[in-house]
C-alpha cells in the first residue's frame, strides 16, 4: 500500500500547485497509482498557507463506467484523506477530483490516470 501526502499551495491568483515526495504526484495534481497497488492519499495545505478545506471537501467523479474504487475516509478543515483501492484484476480507470477550499474550488485534477 502506498501512502501519499500531498501539500497544496494556492497562489494569490487562485492557482493550485501540488507538492509531494511521491513521484506518483505531478505539480498539476495528477496522481498515478501503480496497477494492483492500493493508496491512501492525504491532501493538506502547504506550510505557511492560511486557507482551509470546506464542505463538500472533495468531489470525485469516475470517468470509467462501472469502476468506482475511490473512497473518502476523512474530511476536515486541515486535511482530506481518500483511499484508492486499485485491484490488479480491474481495467484502467480515471477519476476527476475537485477540492473545495476557502480560497475557492480548485481546478479539477486526475486521479488514477494510468493503471
Amino acid at each position: 500500500m502506498s501512502i501519499i501526502g500531498i501539500s497544496i499551495t494556492i497562489s494569490g491568483k487562485g492557482v493550485a500547485t501540488y507538492g509531494s515526495s511521491s513521484k506518483q504526484v505531478a505539480a498539476d495534481g495528477t496522481i498515478t497509482i501503480v496497477e494492483g497497488d492500493d493508496a491512501t492519499i492525504t491532501f493538506a495545505p502547504a506550510s505557511g498557507q492560511t486557507w482551509q478545506f470546506l464542505s463538500p471537501w472533495i468531489t470525485i467523479v469516475p470517468n470509467t463506467p462501472g469502476i468506482d474504487d475511490v473512497t473518502v475516509t476523512a474530511t476536515g478543515a486541515s486535511a482530506i484523506t481518500i483511499i484508492d483501492n486499485n485491484p490488479a484484476s480491474s481495467k484502467a480507470s480515471t477519476y476527476t477530483y475537485t477540492l473545495s477550499t476557502t480560497a475557492g474550488v480548485l481546478d479539477p485534477a486526475i486521479l488514477n490516470k494510468g493503471r
